[in-house]
């Protein structure tokens, strides 16, 4: 194993564990390191918390843009709907008129196909730009268990550390629940409101409803499968970091 130990220095771990240091050219040593070691100062810079979203907004700023339109585009139509359809409904078109309820239904209609459209092009890019956070994680992690070894002279518990990093990816892991558990009281009003309004046009954004939690249904084996799929593809990282938690203990 071989570790950069400053200046023209490499520190040499042999089989018996004993260490010594040998002077090497700067060329030959750029030729041997396995990692590209900074400044200490620089290293730290780049794990603040304002540093990493401010790295992540810059490397996925168009998923983000994209991101952000979805949901104010998203906003403006939840807010449009019951405006739009109380001026059309109630003082534009006669009540009595069974054209009207028809051209009620086909914009309340197109309205929840947009919305389904808009909140499912929002998922998407929330997942996408969610892959940063799987990197930061990794950092942390490590971060965390050098500092730990710094400090205490010893790594972290491996529940303690897996609780850590729980809590963290928790938030992406959970928010489309908590997501979708908060539109349920908004559902339910919309359903009474075209109900009172217009009858058994309701089955429309029922029917889109169901259409949208067997799509759910299908998406999440999916996602099973490209998980287990990414988790065969991550073995090479696994052990990579394997081994520098192994030379860390050896140092």
């Amino acid at each position: 194993m071989v570790c950069v130990s400053g200046g023209q220095k490499i520190k040499l771990v042999n089989a018996r564990g004993e260490l010594c240091y040998v002077e090497i050219e700067d060329e030959y040593l750029k030729e041997l390191s396995a990692f590209s070691i900074l400044p200490l100062n620089k290293v730290v810079d780049s794990i603040r918390v304002k540093n990493i979203i401010k790295n992540s907004l810059s490397m996925n700023k168009i998923f983000y843009t994209k991101y952000f339109f979805s949901s104010l585009f998203m906003a403006i139509f939840a807010l449009t709907i019951p405006v739009f359809s109380n001026l059309f409904y109630d003082k534009l078109v006669p009540s009595a008129s069974v054209s009207s309820l028809f051209g009620v239904a086909i914009i309340v209609a197109v309205f929840i196909v947009f919305e389904f459209i808009l909140r499912t092009s929002k998922d998407i890019y929330q997942s996408i730009t969610a892959r940063q956070d799987d990197v930061d994680i990794d950092i942390a992690f490590l971060e965390a268990v050098l500092y730990s070894k710094k400090k205490n002279g010893r790594s972290m518990s491996s529940a303690f550390v897996l609780w850590n990093e729980f809590q963290k990816i928790k938030p992406v892991l959970l928010n489309s629940i908590f997501q979708r558990i908060a539109d349920i009281p908004i559902f339910i009003i919309f359903l009474i409101v075209i109900y009172v309004n217009l009858g058994l046009v309701v089955i429309v954004p029922i029917t889109m409803f169901i259409v949208s939690i067997i799509i759910s249904l299908v998406n999440h084996h999916y996602t099973n499968e490209l998980m287990n799929k990414q988790k065969e593809g991550q073995k090479n990282r696994n052990i990579f970091i394997s081994e520098v938690f192994l030379s860390i203990k050896m140092i």
